[in-house]
């Protein structure tokens, strides 16, 4: 990041630069990893064969141990695989055997068919079924829901508050509420910022801010600071992900 410092005159476009590389890194190094993962995979599984036909034809204490070193070897490897299919699906419970495993895919089964939304009832109150016009009538209800009822002046909202019994801030806060962002607020904010959370449009999650350490702290400092000069947060900031959740007990359409 820092040999394109000066190459663009927008810190937030070098930002999302940045991280656009980085994740295009990640997967470049995920494939590899993937790749190296199931060639090792393979060559366990000739090693297994062959040891196997070797003890068989002429049993010995060295290809025994040899065979039983194969084996673990091999065990390992799935057991890992396991363990990262585990935590990305975000299961909390897990035990070993054919028993837990078909009560595992069950309980994912209930997972995924909670999450789905099959069907609506629009305003109208017709019951809307096909994945886009849901998608469409959940985004009239927010834009609606986001979208103010009255519209005032700006003589009416300045007279409302002139005439409203409000508290004011001393000259000291109101002095540190208007000032530049600092790099100390953004290193304590990262600090802060809670592990195991969904992440945003970006795809990066705390554990990546914490992890880059002064170089994401320099980052956003430079971003923000950006964004309350211009007064605008771009396309990209401006984009959020709404999840909708069926309280229980609710009829769901």
């Amino acid at each position: 990041m820092a040999d394109n410092v000066g190459t663009v005159s927008s810190k937030r476009v070098l930002w999302a630069t940045a991280k656009a590389t980085l994740r295009g890194s990640m997967m470049r190094d995920a494939a590899l990893a993937n790749k190296e993962r199931q060639l090792r995979q393979r060559t366990l599984e000739e090693d297994i064969r062959r040891l196997t036909r070797q003890y068989t034809a002429q049993p010995s204490l060295a290809l025994r141990r040899s065979l039983e070193q194969a084996c673990m070897n091999h065990n390992e490897l799935y057991t890992s695989q396991a363990e990262y299919a585990l935590q990305r699906l975000c299961v909390r419970h897990y035990e070993q055997g054919e028993k837990a495993g078909r009560l595992l895919a069950a309980q994912l089964r209930q997972r995924e068919a909670a999450s789905c939304i099959p069907a609506i009832t629009s305003p109208s109150e017709m019951v809307i079924t096909r994945p886009q016009d849901i998608a469409n009538e959940f985004a009239a209800f927010y834009r609606h829901l986001y979208t103010s009822e009255t519209a005032t002046t700006t003589e009416q909202t300045e007279a409302f508050l002139a005439a409203a019994n409000l508290p004011y801030l001393s000259e000291a806060s109101r002095a540190l509420l208007e000032g530049d962002i600092s790099r100390e607020e953004i290193a304590q904010v990262i600090k802060t910022l809670p592990y195991h959370k969904s992440p945003g449009e970006d795809g990066f999650p705390a554990e990546f801010y914490r992890w880059a350490g002064e170089e994401a702290t320099t980052a956003v400092h430079e971003a923000l600071t950006e964004v309350c000069k211009e007064g605008s947060l771009g396309a990209i900031s401006n984009k959020a992900t709404i999840v909708v959740l069926h309280k229980p007990g609710k009829d769901p359409l």
